[in-house]
């Protein structure tokens, strides 16, 4: 069986480190974060990280290894030091198409990813004993196969230990193809949110799910959304942290003059000075603040997936 792989490429970040008196009398500039290491996939047009959360000890990310090898696509979630040491990665799905979406984690300190499959494969059909059996050119008789389901609707939910292990799996059947966008904490379980495509039309889903893995009724009467925020601002210990892309000069930064949009990431104090400044390379797709690490941002590149902690 063939894994989710990781490739290192250790670089050391640049390190702004500055009080907010100090910040107030010298000049910012915005320095290059780069990345400490990558998530590098198989190469497979269909490889992609959807998800990516953080423990005081790792990166867990979780997202759709596609294989040709073996015939379609598993989920996948995978935890890796903020050395870039892989610690485990675990494979998710059967013979058919599966897909890992979104995840959370539980208060256990494991993890629910969630996703969806395409149905198990029909047996053979059964054939009428007056019905003339199919024949190849070698006039031997062929027992015909019921033709494989590929659509997605079958709604999975994967409960992961810390340690990478399956603890139990639980499904839920969707009347469409459908996507999960996100899982996140309800009513003490889980409400679990996302597309579903029907008739060439797609609607919005929810639904909920215990922590035992009972479903409720599936509710397609859903609002799409809301966009992204074009700034994302993040409560980070003693400081604040705004990222954005950033297509001209930033406040208290004058010599920031860039030619094309670029992800920033800047750091203030909660009075609101200039502490420090650094830009991404390739496209954000996450940024998450972890006490005693930092900020960890996550960048969609050509070589993989950047992890850059500042």
């Amino acid at each position: 069986m063939k894994y989710p792989k990781l490739s290192l490429a250790l670089i050391v970040l640049p390190l702004v480190i500055s009080s907010s008196a100090h910040a107030a009398t010298k000049a910012i500039k915005v320095l290059p974060a780069k990345p400490l290491f990558n998530i590098a996939l198989s190469g497979n047009s269909g490889d992609q990280v959807f998800s990516v959360l953080t423990t005081p000890i790792s990166l867990i990310a979780v997202g759709t290894f596609d294989s040709s090898t073996l015939g379609g696509s598993d989920g996948f979630i995978s935890a890796t030091d903020f050395a870039g040491v892989k610690q485990w990665d675990l494979r998710l799905g059967g013979a058919t198409d599966d897909i890992a979406t979104a995840a959370i984690k539980e208060k256990s300190g494991g993890f629910l990813v969630a996703g969806t499959c395409a149905p198990a494969l029909l047996p053979p059909a059964e054939t009428n004993v007056d019905t003339v059996p199919i024949q190849n050119i070698d006039s031997v008789s062929v027992t015909p196969w019921a033709s494989p389901n590929n659509s997605l609707n079958k709604l999975s939910i994967w409960r992961v230990s810390s340690t990478g292990d399956i603890q139990s799996t639980f499904t839920f059947d969707l009347p469409g193809s459908g996507i999960v966008r996100e899982i996140a904490l309800d009513k003490g379980g889980y409400l679990i949110t996302g597309e579903i495509y029907l008739a060439n039309k797609s609607s919005y889903f929810s639904l909920l799910m215990s922590t035992s893995g009972a479903f409720s009724a599936l509710d397609t009467n859903v609002k799409a959304p809301p966009k992204a925020p074009a700034i994302t601002t993040i409560p980070a210990g003693l400081n604040v942290v705004k990222s954005y892309l950033s297509s001209s000069t930033i406040k208290g930064i004058p010599t920031w003059k860039p030619k094309s949009a670029i992800p920033v990431i800047i750091k203030y104090t909660k009075k609101g000075a200039l502490v420090s400044a650094n830009y991404l390379q390739g496209s954000t797709m996450k940024v998450i603040y972890q006490s005693g690490l930092g900020i960890v941002a996550i960048t969609e590149r050509s070589d993989g997936y950047g992890v850059t902690i500042i």
